[in-house]
């Protein structure tokens, strides 16, 4: 939803920027043809309902993305925002120091602002929507009475002007104080509305006014719109009146005058918009010159080149075979560093070991190192690039068919650009939040370990088949598995490579367990609670699915409370997995997994599955 309502509020402002053209137009050529207006608001309608435009060097508007969607990412709901501080070590990006949140912590002020406009412009939506059936209701009403005439024509008591109602079938309603005098210019001027199709204009505009109703401009489009329509008809008309009949009809449209203060959805009233400047025009018309009607022509082109295209983006030309972005390139790291004390390459992949790490030899002869480094350095610069949400590099390196399943949930495609993922939970710190479990010439599965703002990490697990043409590598196939309700042996296996729980799901080393037990200590929410019992906190650490009935979680706590022996059944498979929670942010403080990285001698780590 609120994709969509940025999407609409960009093209509102686009269209605004054109609107703007055409009010001075109107001032401008004041003695042109009406309906040169009437189709300058047409074009204005073009750009409102067309959510895509061609480009050009020409075009006026200033920025056709004047609310950068792109830098935006959605969860489904807004999300805590946890005041943690993130510093930059020389050696990796995680959460090192924290201020708590304090209990009720506010959501992220953007976020919101964002999702309360779209949901006003729902509700806005709502409203139009109800005042129009409200309105043609009524008017039904008021003509169910109607007496039939002659063709479409029909008389009523109940109607004060006359007006069209309907749009396939449309029937002019006329009320009953006319003369044949009035009758004959009354319905010339009705029969030349339903010729021109405004019975179907009008409604349109008032259907874009219902969907950009939180932007003045197509308000006052939208009022012009309907005067403009009557100017045109009226012009239509008399062009070949003489002057005592000109003089009937601007009797006839006093008579007929009424006053409207609200803004009409449907009908075409004869009498409704600004009687006095049509009786003005209608008295003092002349014909056009040549001159002023090729003006007014060249200036709708000019107005339907310049507004209705968009401004020429410059592409920036691609500095390698790969087309490795830069920010890829800085936070993949592919230099010859070689390992970390954190047990991480230099090529931003996190493993146990070396041997687990150093992908790009594996099982691969002299001959096709060469191929396996190409791909290695592809993968790292796919993977830094869903962490970084870079939908335009994802875009340049996927077929159709990838491009349209990503669609679905995580690629938008805008004008110009392609924005990818959402807020949250997500992978945010680059350089340690993916990792390269295995790689082939032509396959690749990525762990991305994705973050929520309590903070909590899950675990996704990635597939892509890839395939190389003049040196671009093009995904052919993606699939992306979220372990966040892991309730099998395989599934926590997936997650946790070997039944180790890996060091970004370690809480001490990943820096989130000292804010997660500051936040647990100063709020009463289920979420945090929770994490003061050693079972309940290994469902939720771990990601598993909270059922008793699939996944049974027994905890053995030592008499000091502070390690528990924790054994999970997977009944699904029948296995069971044992792990030891412990409390290192003091006794009062949460359970958290111990891991490898707890001990000095990784011979101590508790995990073992057994079949």
């Amino acid at each position: 939803m609120e994709i969509l309502f940025l999407k609409l509020l960009n093209m509102s402002i686009s269209a605004s920027w054109m609107i703007l053209a055409v009010i001075v137009l109107r001032g401008v050529l004041y003695r042109a043809p009406k309906s040169m207006r009437r189709l300058l608001w047409l074009l204005v309608g073009i750009r409102l309902i067309c959510p895509f435009s061609i480009e050009s060097a020409v075009s006026l508007i200033p920025n056709t993305e004047a609310v950068q969607a792109e830098r935006i990412y959605f969860s489904d709901a807004p999300v805590t925002d946890t005041e943690s501080a993130i510093i930059e070590a020389a050696d990796s990006s995680i959460i090192t120091d924290t201020a708590a949140a304090a209990p009720g912590a506010s959501m992220n002020p953007f976020q919101i602002v964002i999702f309360m406009a779209a949901a006003a412009w729902i509700i806005g939506m709502l409203i139009m929507f109800l005042y129009t059936v409200v309105s043609w209701m009524s008017l039904r009403r008021r003509v169910c009475t109607a007496i039939h005439l002659r063709d479409n024509i029909w008389q009523s008591e109940l109607v004060d002007s006359p007006f069209i109602l309907g749009l396939f079938h449309p029937h002019i309603y006329i009320p009953s104080y006319l003369d044949n005098e009035q009758l004959s210019y009354v319905i010339a001027h009705e029969n030349s509305h339903i010729r021109h199709c405004d019975h179907w204009i009008k409604p349109v505009g008032f259907l874009l006014l219902g969907i950009y109703w939180f932007n003045p401009f197509i308000w006052l489009a939208y009022i012009l719109l309907c005067r403009d329509i009557e100017f045109a008809c009226d012009e239509r008309v008399i062009k070949e009146m003489n002057p005592s009949e000109k003089k009937a009809y601007s009797s006839t449209l006093l008579s007929c005058s009424i006053t409207r203060k609200s803004i009409a959805a449907c009908p075409l009233a004869f009498g409704e918009n600004s009687i006095k400047a049509r009786i003005k025009l209608v008295l003092s018309y002349k014909k056009p010159t040549l001159w002023i009607m090729l003006a007014a022509v060249i200036s709708c082109i000019v107005v339907g080149v310049c507004f209705l295209t968009n401004p020429r983006e410059s592409k920036e030309p691609q500095n390698n075979s790969l087309n490795t972005p830069d920010s890829a390139t800085e936070s993949s790291g592919t230099d010859d560093a070689g390992t970390d004390d954190l047990g991480t390459d230099g090529s931003g992949t996190e493993g146990l070991d070396t041997n687990e790490s150093d992908t790009a030899g594996l099982n691969a002869d002299d001959s096709d190192k060469e191929e396996m480094n190409g791909a290695k350095q592809f993968v790292e610069a796919w993977g830094s690039a869903f962490c970084h949400r870079d939908g335009n590099y994802i875009a340049e390196h996927i077929s159709d068919d990838v491009q349209s399943e990503l669609s679905k949930d995580l690629l938008v495609v805008g004008e110009g650009y392609y924005s990818f993922g959402f807020s949250s939970p997500w992978p945010m710190f680059t350089e340690n939040d993916y990792h390269i479990e295995s790689l082939d010439e032509d396959k690749a599965e990525i762990i991305y370990y994705a973050w929520t703002s309590e903070p909590h990490v899950t675990v996704w697990r990635e597939t892509i088949k890839y395939t190389i043409e003049d040196g671009v590598y093009t995904v052919i196939d993606e699939e992306l598995l979220y372990l966040d309700h892991i309730h099998t042996a395989k599934e926590f296996t997936l997650a946790n490579p070997e039944g180790v729980i890996t060091r970004m799901m370690d809480y001490q080393y990943n820096g989130a367990g000292e804010v997660l037990n500051q936040n647990a200590l100063s709020s009463e929410m289920p979420a945090y609670t929770e994490l003061f019992e050693p079972d309940r906190a290994a469902i939720r650490l771990l990601n598993l699915l909270d059922d008793p009935d699939k996944v049974k979680v027994t905890a053995d706590t030592n008499a000091e409370n502070t390690v528990s022996q924790v054994v999970i059944y997977f009944k699904e498979d029948g296995t069971n997995v044992e792990i030891t929670m412990i409390k290192p942010f003091g006794k009062d403080g949460i359970w958290v997994p111990k891991t490898r990285s707890n001990d000095k001698e990784a011979s101590e780590y508790i995990t073992d599955i057994e079949d």
